[in-house]
């Protein structure tokens, strides 16, 4: 199993696992977009603004060793709220919170891999980006041991 694959199996199982969720932007309830990596390159505001609400599955790092093989794994969140309350915040939080409480209960991504005991979450500052909100959820991801056999050590 690689890192590549991980990411793979770990955006397929967001998707089914957010394909009922609806955000309301105005009068319209929008299903989560699903990015792997990054969200893809935009000209304008408009078009920027139809990618909301959005989950992206990026891949930060990770190391080898003998005995252990991990990735980091970052998920980012952003919806697009124009109620001058500010409330756009509840959305994001009740996103990150169903996908971090999966994760918790569950600890394994696609039978596979195991996730570490630690889930970090944060929410940007919202004066700079409003009206959107954004928030990430990180966490470690063991994969399989890689091992390589040499006949001649």
């Amino acid at each position: 199993m690689t890192a590549f694959a991980l990411q793979e199996d770990l955006a397929h199982e967001l998707k089914e696992l957010l394909s009922e969720i609806r955000i309301k932007e105005k009068e319209d309830c929008k299903p989560v977009n699903l990015f792997v990596q990054d969200i893809p390159f935009t000209r304008d505001k408009k078009e920027m603004d139809s990618l909301f609400p959005y989950l992206i599955v990026r891949l930060e790092e990770g190391s080898i060793s003998n005995d252990k093989n991990t990735c980091q794994i970052v998920l980012i969140f952003g919806v697009h709220n124009e109620d001058r309350n500010r409330q756009g915040y509840k959305d994001l939080l009740n996103l990150m919170q169903k996908v971090m409480y999966h994760y918790t209960t569950e600890k394994v991504i696609a039978e596979r891999y195991r996730i570490g005991d630690e889930i970090e979450w944060v929410v940007q500052d919202g004066d700079n980006i409003f009206p959107h909100f954004i928030g990430a959820v990180s966490f470690e991801v063991e994969l399989p041991v890689i091992r390589i056999f040499n006949k001649n050590i």
